[in-house]
């Protein structure tokens, strides 16, 4: 009779126990990521609508999902992977896991265990490095580089799914992502080929797979350690498990039929394009610039309901392409937005014409011209438009607009040209005023005239 209140209790109890907890046991850094077509924005600004459960990559069986868009989007690049290919699993030499989600979604410490390290790293932006002592004492070292934010401090015990910071794009990091390494040795964390590779390029180094043997002997395949059953059951990893993950055998996939991670950007470049978009502020016109001086100019992006981007274009970022001999740009790469917007700079070297050309991936977004002018170009009118309503009738009264232009044909806006100059008609019959002030709405009969005469100081700015 007293067995079944305590078997509807233990139920209860297990059924209040959130799907992560552990007590002891790993888990996977994220509980919830987001959804990759929302990805661009940051977690604070996402509804539940953005917000999915991660993916898991079951038992570490990459081949099973090679092909699968989700994972391939999430999971960018792979341990013992290339940059190029992202899931060419021992043919290159990633120290980690790269997954990606936006700017801020909160990571978790996989396990148990006390925060090694939590502070800003060369080339890794801010890390926090958590050391795990398993059953039989073995020590691994979880780590979560390229955050925006730490929220631990050296010393401080965390436990399984606490919060160790938010997602970032610090350091040496183009677009928003998590690496996430475990280390098996204690050095710097999180590990890198510091001897094997000194000096060297750090892409060309997992490029060419360079440094493997010091991979395996420092580092072991943090999604392998996740799915390898034991490690989730409170109490129960230790030192087999890591020489198990360490003895799996490594899957080298045929790279033929495999997508690079260009074509992969490249998809979420124009899936991104198909309901943002991007305006440069910049004339179509053409845009002045002296030589050695400085004009700002902004990027602003937002969806089709004009909802403004808040956090980052597409992984490969907005590339300003220009010619180096005529103009300086700052930056040259546009990646984050702040409120959807990001200003840039134009800096003036050489006189001349040069074209701008604003790219994401293979898809020119816009081309703008800049001139550059020197002291002597900015004094000098050399042709005017006048830009008038079309047929003007008897006692009609109509603006029209003179726009003075360099030699260039940008106009001269701005610029204290040189000079005086009279506004006639070639042919008819027709008064003028100068109304460029804004101080008379109408013309009396005593300021008419049938030619004006201007200059700098008679016209709008």
């Amino acid at each position: 009779m007293r067995r079944t209140p305590l078997l509807s209790i233990f139920l209860l109890i297990a059924a209040a126990v959130p799907s992560w907890a552990s007590a002891g046991g790993f888990v996977y850094p994220f509980d919830k990521i987001a959804a990759t077509s929302c990805k661009w924005n940051s977690w604070s600004t996402l509804g539940d609508d953005c917000k999915i459960d991660l993916p898991k990559i079951t038992g570490a069986e990459y081949s099973k999902f090679e092909k699968n868009q989700l994972y391939r989007r999430v999971y960018s690049v792979l341990y013992g992977a290339t940059y190029d290919y992202g899931w060419d699993t021992g043919y290159g030499s990633h120290g980690g896991v790269d997954i990606a989600t936006s700017d801020g979604t909160p990571v978790r410490s996989i396990g148990d265990g006390t925060v090694a390290y939590a502070s800003w790293a060369t080339g890794w932006g801010n890390v926090v490095a958590v050391k795990h002592t398993l059953t039989d004492g073995a020590v691994i070292y979880s780590n979560y580089a390229h955050l925006s934010k730490i929220s631990v401090k050296k010393g401080q015990a965390v436990l399984a799914a606490d919060n160790v910071g938010e997602v970032g794009n610090t350091g040496n990091s183009y677009g928003n992502h998590l690496h996430f390494q475990i280390d098996v040795t204690d050095q710097a964390h999180p590990y890198y080929y510091s001897t094997c590779a000194k000096g060297m390029d750090p892409m060309s180094v997992v490029n060419k797979g360079l440094c493997r043997d010091w991979l395996s002997r420092n580092t072991i395949d943090p999604i392998a350690f996740l799915e390898s059953g034991k490690v989730a059951i409170p109490g129960v990893a230790d030192s087999t498990v890591i020489e198990a993950v360490r003895n799996k055998p490594t899957e080298r996939p045929d790279r033929t039929s495999m997508k690079t991670r260009a074509e992969i950007q490249e998809e979420e470049i124009q899936e991104f394009l198909k309901k943002n978009s991007i305006s440069i502020g910049l004339s179509e016109n053409g845009t002045n610039v002296m030589a050695g001086g400085t004009v700002w100019a902004s990027v602003t992006s937002g969806d089709s309901r004009g909802k403004a981007t808040r956090g980052n274009f597409p992984e490969l970022g907005l590339d300003i392409v220009f010619d180096t001999k005529g103009l300086s740009v700052f930056p040259q790469k546009i990646v984050a937005l702040d409120g959807g917007r990001r200003d840039f700079k134009i800096t003036g070297i050489k006189p001349g014409v040069y074209e701008i050309a604003f790219k994401m991936g293979q898809t020119v977004i816009a081309r703008r011209t800049v001139v550059v002018l020197s002291a002597t170009d900015a004094k000098t009118t050399a042709t005017a438009e006048i830009r008038a309503p079309g047929t003007l009738f008897l006692g009609e009264d109509k603006n029209l607009l003179v726009v003075m232009k360099t030699k260039y044909g940008t106009p001269l806006l701005d610029s204290k040209f040189d000079g005086r100059y009279k506004l006639s008609l070639l042919k008819g019959k027709a008064k003028f005023c100068n109304v460029s002030f804004g101080s008379k709405t109408a013309c009396r009969s005593e300021n008419l005239v049938e030619e004006l005469e201007f200059s700098y100081a008679d016209t709008y700015r």
